[in-house]
């Protein structure tokens, strides 16, 4: 990767794309200076031989982190399925969902966010600028919010919720017990 970061600190000399060479890196690679936020189309394409080994070993290890990944976001939504201002993913039967994050989408997402982390529950927000509105895309013209209303309603309620290789029933059990006990 050294030699990545060497060319990440001319290209910046050149364009000044990114504060520090870290940041050109990131840029250059993934089109961001900061987390969600594409400044310019970028890629996600570059692997080491390492990294592609690894993955090809841990394949024979997929479906069943994705089983056990579908457990759990079958067990929040029994959980939480009798909260009324949550909403899920629908998935279609006969589907499977690989929940590289689980949504749910919530009224008051903020709140529930701080509220939950005072419980020690930390939650994401995936993505804190929606896609239309991303830099990288203001060629396309649009300018406001109300121009993808189904987006922008998602934009606002998105919460992702813990969910990770491991996580146990007592975990997702004490999420889910904090999560039905706030007021909105």
């Amino acid at each position: 990767m050294g030699f990545l970061k060497e060319l990440a600190g001319q290209i910046n000399n050149q364009f000044s794309i990114g504060e520090n060479t870290d940041q050109t890196l990131d840029a250059v690679i993934n089109g961001q200076k900061e987390k969600y936020v594409h400044s310019i189309l970028g890629t996600n394409a570059r692997m080491s031989e390492i990294e592609a080994t690894s993955l090809i070993f841990n394949l024979r290890y997929l479906d069943e982190a994705i089983q056990k990944r579908n457990d759990a976001a079958k067990r929040y939504i029994d959980n939480l399925s009798g909260n009324k201002s949550i909403s899920f993913p629908k998935i279609e039967e006969g589907n499977l969902c690989s929940y590289y994050i689980f949504s749910i989408w919530v009224k008051g997402r903020d709140f529930i966010k701080r509220e939950l982390e005072t419980k020690g529950i930390y939650t994401g927000l995936h993505y804190p600028v929606s896609l239309h509105l991303q830099p990288c895309y203001k060629h396309l013209g649009y300018k406001n919010r109300q121009m993808l209303e189904n987006a922008e309603i998602q934009f606002f309620s998105q919460l992702s919720l813990p969910l990770f290789w491991g996580i146990t029933n007592d975990e997702i059990d004490y999420v889910s017990k904090h999560l039905n006990n706030i007021s909105i």
